[in-house]
């Protein structure tokens, strides 16, 4: 999980590529970096799996994120990447 904390790195996509089609099974680890304050590492978590993660607790904890921010969220636009999700969802 941590290689998809920065997608700059070379490795990121390929690893992003291997976890998808686990993307429910590892849904808890991916809720825990979205209460995290690692912000990019949000921002690339809901920019792979956002829009094909169906658990529950992962897309309550996206709706926080689009409805209610932190500072930071907003800051480094996980909030807006949240929003389009929630629209592209519902």
């Amino acid at each position: 999980m941590e290689w998809l904390q920065d997608w700059n790195w070379p490795v990121s996509k390929t690893i992003a590529d291997f976890l998808i089609p686990f993307s429910e099974n590892i849904s808890f680890q991916l809720v825990q970096i979205l209460q995290g304050k690692d912000e990019m590492w949000k921002y690339w978590v809901l920019a792979v799996f956002g829009n094909i993660v169906k658990d529950e607790l992962f897309l309550n904890e996206i709706k926080r994120i689009a409805q209610n921010p932190t500072y930071e969220e907003v800051n480094a636009e996980v909030s807006e990447l949240a929003k389009e999700i929630i629209i592209s969802k519902f």
